[in-house]
């Protein structure tokens, strides 16, 4: 009995378990499972990426929340936000956002021409104009 949802199930399945489920333990899969698509997510970004000679995967998913607030309090506990490594990996996204920022902020101030310190130079303008090629330098 082979259909959309058996094989998408025994596709994500090691093969050597796959091959032992028979048709009684693949609808009773099926009826546990409710016989639903995978979810899709608006935004599913999912890539693996090369680190120190191994590889990191990443995942960043965006979309309605579904999950029971039963359901939201057993994976709080089981995946805790304030970990050492999601602390270290927000502050670095959030260091990145603000120096992505700041470049933003001093480029446009330095097409507009604007001087917030008259008569202070506090980072070398001239110097930095001629480093980046849209400024004409």
């Amino acid at each position: 009995m082979q259909d959309d949802f058996s094989n998408r199930l025994l596709s994500r399945l090691p093969p050597r378990v796959a091959m032992t489920l028979t048709d009684s333990q693949l609808q009773a899969l099926k009826q546990a499972l409710g016989d639903r698509p995978w979810p899709q997510h608006p935004v599913d970004i999912r890539r693996g990426l090369p680190l120190f000679g191994g590889r990191l995967y990443l995942v960043f998913l965006l979309g309605r929340e579904r999950r029971s607030a039963e359901r939201l309090a057993q994976e709080r506990l089981a995946h805790p936000f304030w970990t050492l490594a999601n602390s270290a990996a927000l502050l670095a996204i959030l260091l990145f956002a603000f120096i992505g920022f700041a470049v933003v902020l001093y480029t446009v101030k330095m097409l507009l021409g604007i001087n917030v310190f008259p008569g202070i130079d506090m980072l070398p303008d001239g110097a930095i104009k001629r480093l980046i090629p849209w400024f004409g330098g």
